[in-house]
């Protein structure tokens, strides 16, 4: 019996994770939240170290790009 109860709680704990995963689906950002992640995202890349190879610095100019994009729309 007491397995049995075992069973159902863990059924129980899965049910209760796929439904709160379903509520949170969705998400809807405003432009101020938007801008605040974008400044925040910003301020992350320009504290990191210098890329040291070509690849890196590519990557590092297309986040920068990115970035200054949705900045730039928010306003």
């Amino acid at each position: 019996m007491k397995k049995i109860n075992v069973l159902l709680e863990q059924i129980d704990d899965v049910i209760a994770q796929e439904n709160s995963s379903e509520s949170n689906d969705e998400v809807e950002f405003t432009p101020a939240m938007l801008t605040e992640m974008a400044g925040e995202l910003r301020h992350t890349l320009e504290k990191v170290s210098e890329p040291s190879t070509k690849e890196e610095n590519d990557y590092a100019e297309k986040e920068m790009q990115t970035v200054e994009g949705v900045g730039n729309t928010q306003r």
